[in-house]
């Protein structure tokens, strides 16, 4: 009992682990507005400068765009999601004072990971004027700025600065881009998308800088305090890699168009970029739900074991938890089954909407499937970061990841009528895996609390190894 005294007494100041989590939850969500005001915008600009900009710099502009998003996400999936962790627990424990430092370390590797790919990539290996290269290694740092300041103001719950940030920033983004494109063709175009992407990233970290508290003495700490958390970094870079994995293999098809000299594969992400705004409006459900029902639960859970309560009245916790827990996956799952319908039924129209091209049917009804079951993921991933569950979280991403590549190579090796399968069956087999680790680790919570997890244990293991 000494073991489980001593755990009892650390719950007191135990990190707040659902604040992490909900952090990443944020985070996520958000996340999925700029894609939907990114597609918008560029479907916009290629709409609204045809005629004006030739065809060769609307692709070069949108590979440099592709490119600029997927490597700055992946490359900052990791740092943001411990900085989320980190920040969460800084909030809880009422040490603010410290947020400066880990913000201006952010920054600083968002920025310094930037350049080391960018400059690389635009100016030595990509086919770009020295000019349109330049430009396009400041857009890879104005994109990787606003993951950064997105991760601090999402900890904020100030949901109004980042929906007012992205939609002004990206109308501004379209209006000059379209506006300079038209007179200085490619770097028109890219300059004027850096001045809405600059408008967004300047307007977090103000909100930031006037949120936060300004005391960088405690710069030395920062890296000691993400040594323990690495599992959380993995976890970060092995979502978004597993995310982008299958694009990255079907810019090799057959029917891939390269453009600046780099691979691309225009009909395929455009399709599943597509898709997944068909996960917005069950995300957005969910995380109301997390933040009212199930955050309840899980606080009264946690709660009654603080203050020691019998036995029973902790399993009738438990309970309840689980009981809330299955009934927002099911009203989850009911709403993005309905979206899903709709849209994989009026795929013909959504293409036509979005000025795409018939070919991209089938790939976008895969995709459909596809992102169905990849909110599940997102949901897992949330649920086991709830509980502090990190190795199996890494598992998770890790099996994504894994399944992610091998559906993109089978589907590329099956001919064009497959492309897009292997991302649907990836994510259907992730998805499974994933629900049946929550319900294996939640569905005996008690046990992982009180031994699983139990700090007390862990200390003797390892003394006794």
């Amino acid at each position: 009992m000494a073991g489980v005294g001593f755990a009892l007494r650390r719950l007191s100041d135990k990190p707040d682990l659902g604040g992490a989590a909900q952090a990443y939850l944020h985070a996520t969500v958000i996340t999925s507005g700029p894609w939907l005001m990114t597609i918008a915008s560029l479907a916009g600009i290629t709409f609204l400068s045809e005629g004006q900009v030739d065809a060769s710099d609307s692709l070069a502009f949108r590979t440099i765009l592709i490119y600029s998003f997927c490597l700055s996400l992946c490359l900052s999936g990791g740092p943001t999601m411990a900085a989320a962790r980190m920040i969460a627990d800084m909030i809880f424990a009422r040490r603010l004072g410290e947020a400066s430092s880990l913000i201006v370390s952010l920054y600083a590797v968002a920025l310094g990971g930037s350049l080391l790919v960018a400059v690389p990539l635009f100016l030595l290996i990509a086919d770009l004027p020295a000019t349109s290269g330049l430009a396009a290694v400041v857009n890879f740092g104005l994109v990787a700025a606003v993951w950064a300041g997105a991760t601090f103001v999402t900890a904020l719950k100030d949901y109004w600065t980042i929906t007012a940030a992205f939609g002004i920033g990206m109308a501004l983004a379209l209006g000059c881009a379209v506006g300079l494109g038209g007179v200085w063709h490619l770097d028109g175009l890219i300059w004027g998308f850096n001045i809405g992407m600059g408008a967004i990233a300047f307007t977090l970290l103000g909100r930031i800088l006037a949120e936060y508290p300004s005391d960088i003495r405690n710069m030395g700490n920062i890296a000691g305090r993400f040594r323990p958390l690495w599992p959380y970094l993995a976890i970060g870079a092995l979502h978004n890699l597993a995310a982008w994995s299958d694009k990255w293999v079907m810019w090799f098809a057959p029917e891939a168009q390269g453009a600046i000299g780099l691979a691309y594969y225009a009909h395929y992400d455009g399709a599943m970029f597509a898709a997944y705004l068909t996960m917005i409006p069950a995300l957005a459900a969910f995380t109301l739900h997390v933040e009212t029902s199930f955050f309840e639960r899980y606080r009264r859970f946690y709660d009654d074991i603080a203050d020691h309560a019998a036995l029973p009245e902790i399993r009738r916790a438990h309970g309840d938890l689980m009981s809330t827990l299955f009934s927002g996956l099911r009203n989850l799952i009911v709403l993005q089954a309905a979206v899903a319908a709709v849209a994989l039924l009026a795929a013909p129209t959504i293409i036509e909407l979005l000025t795409m091209d018939y070919r991209q049917v089938g790939m976008f009804r895969f995709g459909v499937l596809g992102a169905a079951f990849h909110c599940l993921v997102v949901v897992a991933t949330i649920l086991l970061s709830y509980f502090d569950l990190r190795w199996d979280n890494l598992k998770l991403q890790a099996f994504f990841l894994t399944a992610n590549v091998v559906g993109a190579v089978g589907s590329l090796l099956s001919g064009f009528a497959f492309y897009g399968y292997g991302y649907f069956l990836a994510s259907a087999a992730t998805a499974l895996f994933g629900l049946w680790l929550v319900y294996r680790r939640v569905g005996k919570l008690p046990f992982v609390t009180f031994i699983a997890n139990n700090p007390a244990l862990r200390a003797h293991a390892h003394k006794v190894k």
